[in-house]
């Protein structure tokens, strides 16, 4: 089951709008981001939160399903299930979708 937003994913939105979602983020032990002053931007595994300041918007982070779903409610949105059957990717993907279309509306 994926997990977490891929590194091709987070580059389907603009850099302002990463720059909104590394707002949105709260560091955790365990995160993946990716260092956008790289100019091959590589992931790194968080191992303390506290090196990672605020605003980090340098850090992008590879959000969790969990992640993405308090970004949701953080925006006001509500999450229902409706018994539609999901594969393995599909939860990741569609909030994934829903969260892009979060960081857009608040350029």
């Amino acid at each position: 089951m994926k997990k977490r937003i891929t590194r091709d994913q987070l580059s389907e939105i603009t850099e302002e709008q990463q720059k909104i979602l590394a707002i949105k983020w709260s560091p955790e032990v365990g995160d993946y981001i990716v260092d956008l002053l790289n100019n091959d931007p590589k992931e790194y595994f968080v191992t303390n939160a506290e090196n990672i300041s605020k605003p980090h918007l340098k850090n992008v982070p590879l959000l969790t399903i969990g992640q993405m779903i308090e970004i949701l409610q953080d925006s006001g949105m509500q999450i229902f299930l409706d018994g539609t059957h999901w594969y393995d990717n599909d939860i990741c993907d569609k909030l994934w979708d829903e969260v892009k279309r979060v960081v857009a509306e608040k350029k």
